[in-house]
This record gives structure tokens, C-alpha cells and sequence, in this order.
């Protein structure tokens, strides 16, 4: 049956979108400025290596060891709770660092804590959106927050540095205090009801919890071939995600110019991907299968492409594609999972994947990264790029589904 596009979205879905993007925004302004600030003081990779496990593998432990709580609590309050976390644990390195403890310790113990807020929130975040939008919206809703969050992603870099340019590392630091305080007011004024059945733990961790969901994932061919992917997908996703820069100052003689298409265009392409999926029709499962298939094929023959081509501006073209097609795949994943998997299950379901991306993306950084220093970037560039496409065929996504309608 096929429905008649409609491009309004419920206020409740927009305050959501909108109360995140306020929040995201001020973490990644916040973020940027810890990575530059580093950069600036140390010009270390072992320096940045560090942070970003700081930034990762507390969200991997948090969202595992809690995953069953947003099927069991109150969501937004758990998003408050993540952000509150996030923003207090800033305020103190503001107030450390105006005391005059500026050690590179107090930033990684920060980079940690913060990392636990965003393991507690960025779950929900996803499960969410279900409780509040029918199956009929969940692709206008999706595609919406990921353009959102691609514009964040364009925009925060040039924010960060003027920022950090006008009023310093402490200065920025208040950023993210704000822009909770906003999320946090506009949350809060969303009606969201709690299934009473699923109020029915009394343990903040409980190891069946995480028994049943992985049982559950299993049942599910489509959920249990999405998430396996998942896991080779983060891992060398990374290498373009972190990695570009260094190829660019490496082939293309990097200058400050050049680095910035290179962030910016890649932004565009995310940003481009979400307003096509908005405007798009609704569709089968099946169909949305196929399209993370596709989409996953044309990424992975991107980034080999960028480990190849020698032309800049051929380079930046295959980058916006990329670009593009990241975000048709990590929208419609999102979409599916939400379709498909029981309410009593989502909020566990999300955690393990952010379990997934917390733990695969920085062993990604770390072994890639090390193998880049002997084999070189443009190699193992184009070696992901050819392992994405791999992976992406033989996990047998889009053959074989339930073809359920929204």
C-alpha cells in the first residue's frame, strides 16, 4: 500500500530534535576544544590516542551495564540524567581550571566522566523516538535528525574555533553548561508515558537483562545480520572517519584550506543524505534493506577510491558521496531497528549498539592506525574501503526479510 508523502512531523518530535541538537552541539563544541586545545599544548598522537579512549570505552561500559534501564524507566528522565552528567562534569574542569589545575589528568578524567553522560544518553536517545512518533513518521523523524545532526557536525568546527579563539579553553567549557540547561528546559516540556510492565526492575545492573536482549537479537534475522555488521562496519569506518586529514596532508600537501574542504565536505554529504531521505517515500523493511546495502557498497568504493585518486578536488567529490551515502546507511539502520523491535526491548537494543560503536571504532583507530604507519594511510585506506564492501555482502542484508510496511 503506498501512502501519499506528508512532510509534517508532531511537535513533540521536533521539541526531541531540536532539545538534542541544542545538546549535541554544545558537547561537540566542547569536544573540538579539548582536541584542539591538545593539539596546541602537546602536538602529541599519543596525547590524542589517549583521549580517545577516554571518549570511548566508558560509553561501551555505561551503556552495556545499563542497558536495560531505558526499558524499564523513565527515557527522558534518563536523558536528562545523561546530559545533567555531562555538563556537571565540564563545569568542574571550568572551576579546576580557573583554580589553576590545568593537568592533563584532570582533562582525561573529564573526557571519562563525560563519557559515561553520553553513555547514558545517547542510547535513549534512539529508543526514544518510537515512544513518541507513530511507525508511519519514524523515516521523516529519522531522516530530520540526522540532517540536524549533520548540520551540527558542519557548523560546531568553525563554532569551536571561534570560541576558543575569543574566550579560551575555560571560556568554551561553559558552552556545554548552556546548551544543557536549554536541551534540558525544552525536554521537559514533552508528555512521554512509561509503560507500567516494563517498571518492573529493582536492579540498577542485572546480567539476564543482557542475557535476553542478545536472545532476542538472535531471533531476528534482520536485527542479528544489521548488528554482526555493525560491529566490522565501526571498526573500519574509522580510518575515513579520523583519518582523512592525514591523507590530505600527506598527498594533497595539506594546508589550513585544505583540511577544512576536507571537513566540510564530508559534512555536506552527510547533510545532503538526510534531506533526500526526508523527502523520500515510505517503504518496505525490505526495500530499506536493500538501500543500506546499496548504500554500504557505495561507501565502501569511496573510501577506496580516496586511497587512490591523486586529483584533489576528484578526491572531495568522492568524499561528499560518502558523505552521503553514510548517512542513507545509519539512518535506515536506525529506522529498521525501530520497526522491528519490541518496546520492551529498544532501549537494550540501542545500548548494544553504542556498545558496539564505543568499543569497534577506537580498536579500529588503534590497529589502523598502527598498520597506516607501516603500510600507509592511502593502503589502508582503500584496504577498508575493500573490507567494508566484503562485509556488507556476505552478511546477507536484504535477502530473505519480513517485508513489514510502515
Amino acid at each position: 500500500m503506498k501512502n501519499k508523502i506528508n512532510y509534517q512531523i508532531n511537535r513533540d518530535a521536533v521539541k526531541f530534535i531540536l532539545s538534542q541538537g541544542i545538546s549535541v552541539l554544545g558537547s561537540s563544541v566542547v569536544n573540538f576544544s579539548i582536541i584542539w586545545y591538545l593539539v596546541l599544548k602537546t602536538s602529541s598522537s599519543y596525547i590524542l590516542t589517549i583521549t580517545i579512549l577516554c571518549t570511548y570505552i566508558p560509553q561501551a561500559l555505561i551503556a552495556l551495564g545499563l542497558s536495560h534501564i531505558g526499558d524499564r524507566y523513565n527515557k527522558k528522565v534518563l536523558i536528562i540524567i545523561g546530559d545533567i552528567i555531562t555538563a556537571f562534569v565540564t563545569l568542574l574542569l571550568y572551576i579546576m581550571i580557573s583554580k589553576g589545575y590545568d593537568s592533563l589528568k584532570y582533562i582525561y578524567i573529564t573526557c571519562v566522566l563525560r563519557s559515561f553522560g553520553a553513555g547514558i544518553q545517547l542510547p535513549m536517545v534512539n529508543s526514544f523516538l518510537p515512544n513518541i512518533c507513530d511507525n508511519s513518521e519514524l523515516k521523516k523523524v529519522n531522516s530530520l535528525n540526522s540532517t540536524v545532526n549533520s548540520l551540527i557536525q558542519l557548523v560546531s568546527p568553525g563554532i569551536g574555533g571561534v570560541i576558543l579563539a575569543t574566550f579560551g579553553f575555560k571560556g568554551s567549557l561553559l558552552i556545554d553548561v548552556l546548551t544543557a540547561i536549554i536541551s534540558i528546559l525544552i525536554l521537559s516540556k514533552i508528555k512521554y508515558k512509561i509503560l507500567q510492565e516494563n517498571n518492573t526492575g529493582d536492579k540498577i545492573f542485572n546480567a539476564r537483562d543482557i542475557y535476553d536482549v542478545w536472545k532476542h537479537i538472535k531471533k531476528s534475522t534482520i536485527l542479528n545480520r544489521l548488528i554482526v555488521f555493525c560491529v566490522l562496519f565501526n571498526f573500519f569506518v574509522s580510518i575515513p572517519a579520523f583519518f582523512t586529514p592525514i591523507l590530505v596532508s600527506q598527498v594533497y600537501v595539506g594546508s589550513i584550506m585544505k583540511l577544512t574542504l576536507n571537513e566540510t565536505m564530508w559534512s555536506v554529504g552527510t547533510l545532503v543524505g538526510g534531506v533526500l531521505l526526508f523527502f523520500a517515500k515510505n517503504n518496505t523493511i525490505k526495500k530499506y534493506a536493500v538501500t543500506i546495502k546499496e548504500a554500504v557498497i557505495v561507501f565502501g568504493l569511496s573510501i577506496f577510491l580516496l586511497g587512490v585518486v591523486s586529483n584533489f578536488i576528484l578526491y572531495l567529490i568522492i568524499l561528499f558521496v560518502s558523505g552521503v551515502a553514510m548517512t542513507l546507511y545509519s539512518t535506515l539502520n536506525n529506522i529498521i531497528i525501530q520497526s522491528i523491535t519490541s518496546e520492551r526491548y529498544i532501549g537494550r537494543v540501542f545500548s548494544v549498539i553504542q556498545t558496539i560503536i564505543s568499543v569497534a571504532t577506537p580498536f579500529g583507530i588503534i590497529i589502523l592506525g598502527m598498520l597506516s604507519e607501516y603500510m600507509g594511510i592511502r593502503f589502508v585506506m582503500s584496504l577498508s574501503g575493500i573490507f567494508i564492501i566484503i562485509g556488507v555482502l556476505f552478511s546477507k542484508i536484504g535477502k530473505k526479510q519480513e517485508n513489514i510496511y510502515y
